[in-house]
């Protein structure tokens, strides 16, 4: 028996092998042993890319920057003046989403006719709820509206911060006997700023 090959079957007791040879064509042996096919395979490393993982980073990072930034303006009242001599004062609340109550003093004003007055705004304050947008508000009064005698009213504001600008101007038609649309009386665009009132209270030491 040569060395390196088994005793089992198929191989015969008795009979002499060459290690490694190839059996004759027509032997049993070449008969029954199937040719297996020999398959190349390869393997396909995937290597992913770095920067796919960028964008999630971003965004992990994003709700925090939101977190800290600061809002627009401050919510609260406030309190501030006409830019005239006489300083009429305005005043109204601040939230995120409106102006309520904005109230301004009443405006000296000459009409055409030679007549001498003061126009505010038309309503009352309590039910001037002015909605704000990207920190601006306003009010423009139409002829088509409730208030057809002061068309061409105008309120404009920008909140930013602590403090508020903006612009009024109050226009008023005035019945006359001798002009069947009335006397229009107008004061002209008139600036304002306000800031927001905060009470300091000090503490003892």
């Amino acid at each position: 028996m040569v060395h390196g090959l088994s005793s089992r079957p198929p191989y015969r007791a008795g009979a002499t092998y060459t290690r490694g040879a190839r059996p004759c064509a027509g032997s049993p042996r070449a008969s029954t042993l199937p040719r297996v096919p020999r398959v190349r395979r390869s393997i396909t490393l995937h290597r992913p890319a770095l920067r796919a993982c960028v964008p999630a980073a971003v965004l992990l990072a994003l709700p925090a920057s939101l977190a800290l930034a600061k809002p627009a303006f401050e919510t609260g009242p406030y309190y501030g003046n006409v830019a005239l001599k006489s300083k009429p004062v305005v005043q109204f609340t601040a939230t995120r989403k409106r102006v309520k109550q904005f109230e301004v003093d009443p405006q000296q004003v000459t009409c055409p006719d030679g007549a001498k007055g003061a126009l505010n705004l038309p309503g009352t304050p309590a039910k001037r709820s002015l909605k704000v947008i990207r920190g601006r508000f306003g009010l423009t009064v139409k002829a088509s509206g409730a208030d057809p005698e002061y068309a061409g009213t105008k309120l404009t504001g920008r909140l930013k911060g602590r403090k508020a600008t903006g612009t009024i101007r109050i226009v008023y038609r005035k019945p006359s006997a001798t002009a069947a649309q009335g006397v229009r009386c107008d004061t002209g665009k008139r600036r304002w700023t306000a800031q927001l009132d905060e009470i300091v209270v000090e503490l003892p030491r």
